[in-house]
C-alpha cells in the first residue's frame, strides 16, 4: 500500500506499531532505491531493537528508517538557573564542542542564564500531515 501510494510513509506510525512501521518503511524505500540501481543501501543502517521507536516518533524524527551512533561529549560548566551544570551534546562537527565550551564560559563569567517557559507545548502532529 505504501509503494502504490495508498498509504503515505509518514502515516505508518499511526497505522502500525513503531517497530513495524520502521520495517515497512525500510522495505518501501529499499524498493524505490533499487529502481534507480542503488540496491539495498539501507542494509548497513542499523534499525534493530536497541532503539525504542515509540520515543522517537513525533518528537525527534519523521519517516524513520534507522539510526546511527553519534559521539557524545560534555560541555560546561554552565551556570543555569543558579546551578553549575554540564550538558551532554551529540555532534559530528569537530569544533562545536570547543566553541560551545567557550560560550558556556562567557555566560558563566557573566551572570549565568535563567531558563523560562514562554508557552505550553502542544504536539498535534500537524507538521507531518502535509
Amino acid at each position: 500500500m505504501v509503494l502504490s501510494g495508498v498509504v503515505k510513509d509518514h502515516q505508518l506510525k499511526k497505522l502500525l506499531d513503531p517497530r513495524r512501521a520502521v520495517d515497512v518503511r525500510r522495505l518501501a524505500f529499499d524498493s524505490k532505491i533499487c529502481l534507480v540501481g542503488c540496491g539495498s543501501v539501507l542494509n548497513d543502517l542499523p534499525s534493530g531493537p536497541s532503539l525504542d521507536y515509540i520515543h522517537v516518533f513525533g518528537t525527534n524524527c519523521e519517516i524513520v528508517v534507522g539510526y546511527v551512533s553519534i559521539p557524545v561529549g560534555m560541555v560546561g560548566p554552565l551556570t543555569l538557573d543558579g546551578q553549575s551544570v554540564h550538558i551532554p551534546m551529540a555532534t559530528t562537527e569537530g569544533c562545536l564542542m570547543a566553541s560551545t565550551n567557550r560560550g558556556c564560559k562567557a555566560i558563566t563569567q557573566g551572570s549565568g542564564v535563567i531558563s523560562v517557559i514562554l508557552a505550553p507545548y502542544a504536539d498535534d502532529g500537524s507538521n507531518e500531515d502535509a
